[in-house]
């Protein structure tokens, strides 16, 4: 885990490959926080099959997997609901390339519009209009691509979307799920 106590982008990509999971690192924590913006209650039902399938009898690395997504899923909710807006999306860090980490903000998107769609939205009710937009830019961003030249005008282009889909998010999960304020005293 790193300091801010989200896993290591790349360990995470090895213990997901190491229990043949279909998704990355970057497209888990994005499911994760699609189905938390729904339902912040036991989410883990609906994200452990669509992430590590059925274990095995004793499949050490499937434990392993499933305690590393747990605790991802838990701070994740954590960080949905910190007062501090302390909410970050893993990506790789600042190091990999960036053709690399559009392509895995990308992935985090298509993660994000499975776990709402996991959650079960609820079509039938209107989402709140800003919600709704930044929906519609979420599922723009999953099929971002890069071009062939990159200058560092992309790169403060792609700074801007992690902040701006970090903020919708959270945005995101007040609208659909409202924290109750408490209870006045009469």
């Amino acid at each position: 885990m790193t300091a801010m106590g989200l896993p290591d982008y790349d360990e995470l990509e090895t213990v997901l490959n190491g229990v043949g999971s279909d998704l990355d690192a970057a497209q888990a924590h994005g499911l994760i926080g699609g189905v938390l913006c729904v339902r912040a209650a036991s989410p883990e039902a609906v994200w452990r099959d669509e992430l590590l399938g059925e274990p095995a009898p004793g499949d050490v690395p499937y434990r392993e997997a499933d305690a590393l997504m747990g605790q991802l899923a838990s701070l994740t909710r954590e960080q949905m609901h910190d007062s501090n807006l302390g909410f970050d999306l893993l990506l790789p860090d600042d190091e990999t390339p960036l053709r690399e980490r559009v392509e895995a903000l990308a992935q985090w998107c298509r993660g994000f519009l499975s776990g709402l769609g996991l959650a079960r939205v609820d079509r039938a009710s209107p989402m709140p209009r800003d919600s709704a937009e930044i929906l519609r830019d979420v599922a723009e961003i999953a099929r971002a691509g890069v071009g062939d030249t990159l200058d560092e005008g992309d790169e403060q282009a792609y700074a801007e979307l992690v902040e701006y889909l970090r903020m919708g998010v959270l945005l995101m999960a007040e609208e659909l799920q409202p924290v109750k304020a408490p209870a006045r005293l009469q």
